[in-house]
């Protein structure tokens, strides 16, 4: 969201956001304190307003949604927005019912993952209705926007706007080839794997595919980027397959300089709703490697900038790898391809285009035509 905002205008742009504790923050935005908060807000150039979250209790989080609801009804009233902009479907932008009635716009952001969240009835029929009385419902793919549609969304008011980048985050860095003998990835062929340790992610079937393809290519190296749970699990599995000498668990750290450093980026989830890592690795110019399913196709375009297989498929991630690591021509085609579909598609100007395009054009017709 922190992103989106940047690409308005500044002078009308004004923010509520969390902070608070028990929650854990997915956005610039949801830091854990006052002071955090103070030192984000400061280097922004338009207004956020601050309102106390906390999940650490049903009781706390409940009445921490009708404070952050009524404030946001206060800012609606005290600054009458053109259009007031919800970064997810459910609970706060409950009040957006409110904000219908008062004749005011919203949109609502869905990422695709909250809405599998087991909820009662009543809640799950109320996030339906706040999605179908929005005027836009954007989704991060199609895969996403299939499913709100399938939820009651008018097709015209679900719109997919897939998540972008800032291409200047991702520039090569200078000592790259000294990183990777640090790293003791100098003259290996490195797959690299970005993103939370958990099954869902399918590191797990990486680690069950490298023996067969170390048999072929000696050298492999496998660098699961990131933190989790499952970090000793994985550990304990590439032990049982005899491959722990090529599986590396670097943390959270240096993440461009491992995108930089890798051959081949795959991450064969079991569901994600887009799956931002691809795009990353793609930004560095690196071939990918997904699965498919969720939103994952909008992220890989499979021949052009990486390769889709079957989701949760050992064998088809054998077979992938090794015509990459076999191909060079292919990896750096397919890289090649990607950075430049990054340019087309996936950069901040494109957001704006998108922003303009699809939300803030469709809305100055429906004003001037009422």
């Amino acid at each position: 969201m922190l992103t989106l905002c940047q690409c308005l205008p500044a002078e009308d742009v004004v923010v509520l956001a969390p902070w608070g504790t028990g929650f854990r923050a997915q956005d610039s935005f949801n830091v854990k304190d006052r002071q955090a908060a103070r030192n984000v807000d400061q280097k922004l150039e338009f207004k956020v307003h601050r309102s106390w979250y906390s999940a650490r209790s049903k009781l706390q989080t409940g009445f921490s949604i009708l404070v952050f609801c009524t404030r946001t009804l206060w800012l609606v009233l005290r600054e009458k927005p053109a259009l007031v902009y919800f970064s997810h479907p459910y609970p706060t932008a409950l009040i957006g019912l409110v904000l219908r009635l008062l004749g005011r716009p919203y949109v609502v952001h869905t990422h695709g993952n909250e809405l599998f969240r087991p909820r009662m009835f009543v809640t799950d029929w109320l996030r339906r209705l706040v999605m179908q009385k929005a005027f836009r419902v954007v989704c991060t793919s199609n895969w996403t926007k299939d499913f709100v549609c399938g939820l009651g969304v008018n097709p015209d008011a679900a719109v997919v706007i897939n998540p972008k980048l800032d291409l200047a985050k991702f520039h090569i860095p200078a000592d790259i080839d000294s990183f990777k003998q640090r790293e003791g990835l100098k003259g290996k062929h490195v797959l690299l794997s970005v993103g939370h340790i958990i099954h869902a992610k399918g590191q797990h079937l990486v680690i069950e595919a490298l023996p067969e393809i170390i048999c072929q290519f000696p050298d492999t190296v496998y660098v699961v980027a990131g933190t989790g749970p499952d970090v000793e699990r994985l550990k304990r599995l590439a032990s049982e397959r005899g491959v722990e000498e090529h599986v590396v668990f670097p943390g959270n750290r240096d993440i461009t300089s491992f995108y930089h450093a890798c051959d081949i980026f795959i991450l064969p989830s079991l569901y994600e709703s887009f799956g931002i890592v691809y795009i990353e690795a793609s930004a560095c110019g690196k071939p990918v490697v997904g699965s498919k399913s969720g939103g994952i196709p909008d992220a890989v375009a499979d021949g052009e900038s990486g390769l889709l297989i079957e989701t949760g498929n050992v064998k088809a991630i054998q077979d992938a790898l090794i015509k990459l690591l076999e191909v060079r021509e292919l990896r750096e085609r397919l890289g090649r391809q990607g950075y430049e579909r990054v340019q087309r598609y996936f950069t901040l100007d494109r957001l704006k285009d998108e922003l303009r395009q699809l939300i803030l054009e469709p809305l100055e017709r429906e004003r001037q035509g009422s």
